[in-house]
């Protein structure tokens, strides 16, 4: 099957589903580290830090780290279609 990139609708198409392959991957990354691993080592914790720091001195990170939701949002941007020369 192939797949017309000069039309919007399919351009468009293929944006979103990159878009939720990419979250569901991401998604899969988050889970492994809060669950499996149990360690942050995506950096969450630092960038509470420095946004909220007295938040992050009242919890214990480590132990509330495997239970955070974390809502992944995922925008992709197609620049160029075409074959390079």
């Amino acid at each position: 099957m192939t797949l017309d990139l000069t039309k919007p609708e399919n351009l468009a198409g293929l944006r979103k589903a990159l878009a939720r392959e990419i979250a569901a991957q991401v998604r899969v990354c988050i889970a492994a580290a809060q669950k499996r691993v149990g360690a942050d080592y995506l950096g969450f914790g630092t960038v509470l830090a420095r946004r909220d720091l007295k938040l992050y001195e009242r919890l214990n990170w480590e132990e509330v780290f495997p239970e955070v939701p974390v809502v992944v949002k995922a925008i992709c941007r197609i620049s160029r279609i075409g074959l390079a020369q």
